[in-house]
């Protein structure tokens, strides 16, 4: 859909796939701006359901910290199977989706939990940083989450005026 340099997107078109006896399909649309760590992704499923939850987040690994608040999720774990971890350092992920329920060890993910209505654009945001390339700790990676969801919440409006 876009090709940079300020933003680079796609949509994806899943077959249908069954959810409790109930074919559903998904459209998704992927997006990542220049210079964020965060994909914006707008989810739509369509079929014969009134509601279903919807779960985003992340496999837990070699997990040492996780933190949610009001819409988000942060976690910090060891790069996986790193041979020299003070090298390799540590993998930061985040999550935000608001009005979701914070999941943090669900069958070994930890997950935001929402529910969502046929046809309806789901948003969540998705993310990483690493302490080899920029985020110096979990402080620094709960600032950057604060600083998207905020972007979220209220994102820049222009108006052209002739």
């Amino acid at each position: 859909l876009d090709n940079g340099p300020i933003r680079t997107s796609v949509e994806l078109t899943y077959a249908p796939f069954d959810v409790d006896g109930t074919p559903v399909t998904l459209t998704k649309i992927i997006s990542l701006d220049a210079n964020q760590r965060f994909n914006r992704m707008d989810n739509i499923y369509e079929g014969a359901f009134a509601e279903m939850p919807i779960a985003a987040g992340f496999v837990r690994h070699d997990v040492k910290q996780i933190l949610t608040g009001e819409g988000w999720m942060a976690l910090c774990e060891a790069v996986s199977d790193s041979k020299d971890p003070v090298r390799d350092g540590d993998i930061y992920l985040g999550v935000i989706l608001p009005g979701a329920e914070m999941l943090t060890d669900t069958l070994g993910h930890a997950v935001a939990v929402k529910a969502v209505k046929p046809g309806r654009t789901l948003t969540y945001y998705a993310g990483s940083g690493w302490s080899q390339g920029g985020v110096e700790d979990m402080k620094e990676w709960i600032e950057e989450i604060g600083q998207a969801q905020a972007a979220a919440v209220t994102p820049l409006k222009v108006t052209v005026l002739n």
